[in-house]
C-alpha cells in the first residue's frame, strides 16, 4: 500500500488488510510527500505500519513537492509500482482520490470527482499496471496491478470509511500539528494545516470530534 501518512493511505491500508483477511501479506511502501521534512513524516508512517502489523518499506524515489501535475503522477506512480514489483508484490494499492491532489484546494468535501478526472486517473493506473507487467516475470510476478479503491470517492466518503474501519486518525502525520504543536519547518506546518482543515471538515460532517479523538489518544 502506497502510504504518505495522510488519511486516505491509512484507510487504504486498513481496507486492504480487511479484504485479504490475513491470507496474503499487506505491507506499506513509505512515500512521504513532504521532501523538506520526509524523515519526520516517515517516522509517523512507520509507527502506523507497526501498529497495523505491516512491514514498512522505504520508497527511495525523490518525492515531488506536489502531485498536481499529471506528468508528476505518471512518474511517481510508475516508480512506486516498479518498486513494488521489484519486491515481489503482485499489486500496489494507490490511495489517491481523483480530485484530491491539491492539499490547499477548497473543493466541497461532499463533491465526488468529475467523470473526466476519474476516467483520466483510472486510465493512468491501468497503463502503469500494463507497463510494469511487461517485465514483472523478472521478479517472479506474472501479472501486476495498480489498485485504486478510493479513486471515485469524495472526502466525506473517505472520512466515513475511516470511521467505519476505526482508523486511528490521531496517527495521521499531521495530527500533532493539528493539536497546536508548532513546527520549525514552515512548509511542513503549512501542509499540515491544509490537510487538517480538509479532513477535519469532512469528519465533522459525520459527527466526529477532534477533542474526543485527542482524549482517546491520552
Amino acid at each position: 500500500v502506497l502510504c504518505d501518512g495522510d488519511l486516505p493511505s491509512m484507510v487504504a491500508l486498513s481496507l486492504t488488510q480487511d479484504a485479504v483477511g490475513g491470507v496474503a501479506d499487506v505491507d506499506v511502501l513509505s512515500a512521504p510527500l513532504i521532501p523538506a521534512a520526509s524523515d519526520a513524516v516517515s517516522a509517523r508512517i512507520r509507527e502506523y505500519a507497526d501498529a497495523q502489523a505491516a512491514e514498512c518499506v522505504d520508497f527511495p524515489a525523490v518525492a515531488p513537492a506536489s502531485l498536481n501535475s499529471g506528468g508528476r503522477r505518471n512518474r511517481y506512480l510508475a516508480e512506486a509500482a516498479q518498486q513494488a514489483v521489484s519486491g515481489g508484490y503482485a499489486a500496489l494499492v494507490c490511495p489517491w482520490l481523483a480530485d484530491g491532489f491539491d492539499p490547499d484546494g477548497n473543493k466541497d468535501c461532499n463533491t465526488p470527482p468529475s467523470v473526466d478526472a476519474l476516467s483520466r486517473e483510472l486510465d493512468r493506473t491501468l497503463l502503469v499496471s500494463r507497463l510494469v507487467t511487461l517485465d514483472a516475470i523478472e521478479h517472479g510476478v506474472s501479472v501486476f496491478e495498480v489498485q485504486a479503491p478510493l479513486m471515485d470517492l469524495s472526502d466525506v466518503q473517505v472520512a466515513e470509511m475511516a470511521l467505519d474501519l476505526d482508523v486511528p486518525i490521531w496517527r495521521a502525520w499531521w495530527w500533532d500539528l493539528a493539536q497546536g504543536k508548532r513546527s520549525k519547518e514552515a512548509t511542513l506546518s503549512a501542509r499540515a494545516d491544509a490537510l487538517r482543515t480538509r479532513w477535519c471538515t469532512a469528519l465533522e460532517t459525520l459527527g466526529w470530534s477532534a477533542s474526543v479523538e485527542a482524549a482517546a489518544n491520552r
